[in-house]
């Protein structure tokens, strides 16, 4: 029996029959259960089960990332005087799925909460590649947490405390700094015009008059850039820029970058030069055009909600735009796209978002017509890693009491 695939099932008939009366804490709980209790996959969970034991013999944090990114093995150490490996791992997805939950509850709308844990089980980019680069995917749901304590009306700057972790947790996580930066600056804005305003270095705002301000015409080119399509039609435009690029440009220059850059920096050391020699006249780049397609609709939809979001929301589309610009750019380039996990999972709260607004401006048809179009592409394209019986693939899921 594959595990995996018959606690995805119970999950989507679950969430389907209690739509309405399903709070994100039970989806995420099956989601906690994979992975919590997985063993027998191969990969970087195997190699974290060898560190964390060579620690447990003396207790003292050592592994070949101490110098640079402590964080884990560090935590490792203390839950080492607690029990073994599995708890760690349990402890860890505890905290994951925790995460996770609080994320969903704040920024998702209800009616559309249900597909969150959904598309994190099957999107392979979230729970499966999660599973496997766990030190990666703790610094993930770190960050996240990060998004949330910046979004508190007290004691913001925990959260850069928690972003600084992150960073030491898996140095990747600098890729999401930027927006971060963005968040914390509209969360914190209102405090710091107040702070200003007391120490006179900036004046009250003027009230405006209750006049109504009569709308001008604009001439054609500011009514097009007003026009609600404008954005999404330009963004795909760029999409497909990049698209064109990326089968002329970057298919040619990337593998000898790869073999350049591939020991000299922390993020380029992801790519996947394995008998790079042999590959150099092979288009390794090569992606689906399902999977260009997907992503180009993401990126029109995304667009288009972008300009009605709130603020922090539209940090978020903005994380959800640049996940699927990465999807498209680096699909085939070895481990180096799991960077754009970073950006995947905010797709939690602007997928339902996006729904949300279908389902208001087209009717509940076209927003049903979206979920089924966002699960189908996940379940389809996490179903070969799901079912597949190769060493590193999750058909070998057994739980960890199993023997």
């Amino acid at each position: 029996m594959n595990i995996i695939l018959a606690a995805g099932i119970i999950l989507i008939v679950l969430s389907i029959v209690f739509i309405k009366k399903w709070p994100p804490y039970w989806g995420f709980l099956i989601v906690f259960l994979i992975m919590g209790f997985q063993d027998n996959v191969e990969g970087d969970y195997v190699n974290y089960k060898d560190e964390y034991e060579q620690i447990a013999v003396n207790h003292i944090a050592d592994s070949r990332t101490m110098e640079d990114e402590p964080v884990m093995p560090v935590i490792e150490s203390f839950v080492s005087y607690l029990g073994p490996f599995w708890l760690f791992v349990l402890l860890m997805s505890l905290f994951q799925a925790y995460v996770l939950t609080e994320f969903v509850k704040r920024y998702c709308p209800k009616p559309y909460q249900f597909l969150a844990a959904i598309l994190f089980f099957f999107t392979f980019n979230m729970m499966l590649l999660q599973m496997k680069a766990m030190r990666q995917g703790l610094a993930i749901e770190m960050m996240m947490a990060a998004f949330m304590l910046a979004d508190r009306k007290k004691h913001q700057w925990i959260s850069l405390v928690v972003a600084v972790m992150a960073y030491y947790t898996h140095n990747s996580s600098l890729l999401v700094l930027p927006f971060f930066l963005v968040f914390f600056y509209i969360s914190v804005e209102a405090d710091v015009k107040r702070f200003l305003r007391k120490l006179g270095i900036i004046k009250g705002k003027v009230k405006e008059s209750s006049v109504p301000k009569v709308r001008k015409e604009g001439n054609v080119w500011s009514n097009l850039l007003r026009h609600p399509l404008t954005m999404p039609a330009l963004m795909v435009t760029v999409y497909l820029v990049m698209y064109y690029f990326k089968i002329t440009v970057l298919n040619q220059y990337m593998i000898p970058l790869m073999i350049l850059t591939g020991g000299n920096n922390r993020l380029a050391g992801y790519a996947d030069t394995t008998n790079i020699a042999e590959s150099l006249d092979a288009n390794l780049f090569d992606i689906s055009p399902l999977i260009v397609l997907y992503d180009a609709v993401i990126v029109f939809l995304v667009s288009g909600y972008y300009k009605s979001a709130g603020p922090r929301m539209r940090v978020f589309c903005a994380m959800s735009i640049a996940a699927a610009f990465g999807d498209m750019l680096f699909f085939g380039a070895g481990t180096f796209a799991r960077m754009i996990m970073y950006y995947v999972v905010f797709n939690l709260a602007v997928y339902p978002a996006v729904a949300l607004r279908i389902k208001r401006k087209y009717g509940k048809k076209w927003a049903l017509v979206f979920a089924v179009f966002l699960l189908g592409y996940a379940v389809k394209t996490s179903l070969p890693w799901i079912t597949g019986m190769e060493p590193d693939r999750f058909g070998n899921y057994q739980f960890i009491f199993m023997p």
